[in-house]
């Protein structure tokens, strides 16, 4: 099990959001990664990883928090996620918006660019009561007062706004 990788970066794919890292006991790997764009050539990186053992392919996913890479395998043991849906919500929603989606059911906070409601759904309820989740928010000190209390806050303003709205403020 390789669960963390510190390294130089040799090259960034974008496209395909991989990283060539090169290991100071001279070992490369190709890790598979979000949030590229803030990174450059030479940077010095360390990864909090996970491998992945597929039948066409044994594949690292690196994260920079152990948070995220938990948060990672917790999303991928869902049936129908993957690893580049799982890694596309972790960017594009945040951990907070997914956990608190999944506490409170509100498939809205999951919803990104092509994964659905459908789908959203399942996440919430394959995880909803599932121990895993309850493991993973203990593990990473998760504040489960701070999320709810963010997520009342949210549901409020939107509230007001839609009053201020209807009274016809702009």
């Amino acid at each position: 099990m390789i669960s963390k990788i510190t390294g130089i970066i040799e090259q960034i794919d974008i496209d395909n959001s991989r990283l060539y890292l090169k290991t100071d006991f001279g070992i490369s790997f190709v890790v598979y990664t979000i949030n590229l764009k803030s990174l450059r050539n030479g940077d010095s990186i360390e990864l909090f990883t996970i491998v992945l053992y597929r039948e066409e392919s044994h594949t690292i996913w690196g994260f920079k928090s152990s948070l995220l890479r938990d948060l990672f395998e917790l999303l991928i043991s869902v049936n129908g996620v993957g690893p580049k849906m799982a890694a596309s919500l972790i960017e594009d929603v945040g951990y907070e918006n997914i956990l608190k989606g999944i506490m409170y059911g509100d498939w809205t906070l999951l919803k990104t660019s092509g994964i659905g409601q459908k789908l959203t759904k399942k996440i919430i309820e394959g995880l909803r009561d599932n121990k895993k989740l309850q493991s993973f928010i203990r593990n990473n000190d998760i504040s489960v007062d701070n999320l709810f209390y963010k997520y009342e806050n949210r549901v409020k303003i939107e509230e007001v706004k839609k009053a201020m709205l209807s009274l016809g403020y702009k």
